[in-house]
């Protein structure tokens, strides 16, 4: 009985170390590198389907405290962005306040940019991504993400999506 429980105490540990960086286990793993045609840091966005005949979702508040967050070379970071994103005529601010009184349709109108962008990246449960010494809330290693972007070598730790 004695060696269960130091096994199994052992096993805890290891479990619990195999998560090497620890911002990464509690704060999500999705993480998504992008450019866009425009400047659409100060607008919303919704989830528009690859015909572009419908929207399939939309959030029912935008987060703008840290996200996008601008990278080198025009590039941008994000936690929950999709590639099927289109991006509205309002910003994030009038879009939280009026999510609730806004119809599919006049999110549809809305649409300034169904296709915006120009390249997009994709990382999932990808632990190199983050630093627990980053100044990023979320723990994501930003100066490392940079340095890929500038060695042209993102596809090193993101699927390239589009």
């Amino acid at each position: 009985m004695k060696r269960f429980v130091v096994f199994a105490m052992l096993l805890v540990v290891v479990s619990m170390s195999s998560c090497i960086k620890w911002k990464c286990c509690i704060n999500g793993d999705f993480v998504q590198v992008y450019k866009t045609k425009g400047d659409y840091t100060n607008n919303a966005y919704v989830l528009y389907n690859k015909d572009k005949d419908y929207i399939y979702g939309y959030y029912d508040d935008v987060d703008t405290t840290l996200f996008p967050m601008p990278l080198y070379g025009g590039y941008y970071l994000h936690h929950e962005m999709s590639p099927n994103a289109a991006f509205l005529s309002i910003s994030p601010k009038e879009y939280n306040e009026n999510v609730m009184n806004y119809s599919i349709d006049t999110l549809k109108q809305m649409i300034i940019d169904d296709d915006p962008f120009i390249e997009f990246f994709s990382a999932t449960d990808n632990y190199n991504l983050y630093d627990n010494n980053s100044s990023n809330p979320m723990g994501i290693d930003t100066a490392y993400i940079n340095q890929l972007i500038k060695e042209g070598d993102l596809k090193k730790e993101f699927k390239k999506v589009k």
